[in-house]
């Protein structure tokens, strides 16, 4: 292959991409000094040639400072593993202070991190279910004796 420099790039069918109407005027069909197109030659401009000289200095640089893969950044990792325990330890006291709830019968619903811990345990949600269903009976008691003490007062 036979590379041409210092001339201009020329397309194979010119005459196709040529302007009749003289509305483009870098477009027009005296161009005589182009040379004829073939499959084994290629013309590079002087402007390509100063750009891939840039390129290649710019490759040249980057080449001898080598950019790190992964950054070091050791405080940023304390940092995550101390936020990862301290988020674990705040859903532990969630699940704490739900069950502590239910146990002592003025639970007002579960938080999420419950909800996954009774879906996970089996013994801990059969307990927490049990306990619910004794307080609904203690609360149905109470109820039918503060209704039965209002009838009593009746008669």
């Amino acid at each position: 292959m036979h590379i041409q420099s210092n001339a201009y790039v020329a397309n194979v069918n010119a005459s196709k991409y040529i302007n009749t109407n003289n509305s483009a005027p870098w477009l027009n069909s005296t161009q005589t000094n182009l040379p004829p197109a073939s499959s084994e030659t290629v013309t590079i401009s002087s402007e390509a040639r100063q750009l891939a000289q840039i390129e290649a200095q710019g490759e040249e640089k980057t080449e001898s400072t080598p950019l790190p893969s992964v950054p070091d950044m050791p405080q940023i990792e304390d940092n995550i593993e101390k936020y990862v325990a301290f988020q674990e330890a705040r859903m532990k006291y969630q699940v704490v202070s739900d069950m502590t709830n239910i146990a002592m019968g003025n639970s007002e619903g579960i938080s999420a991190p419950t909800a996954y811990y009774l879906s996970n345990n089996e013994e801990a949600r059969a307990a927490s279910v049990n306990h619910l269903a004794y307080q609904q009976q203690i609360n149905t008691m109470q109820t039918y004796v503060e209704a039965s003490n209002d009838v009593d007062e009746w008669a």
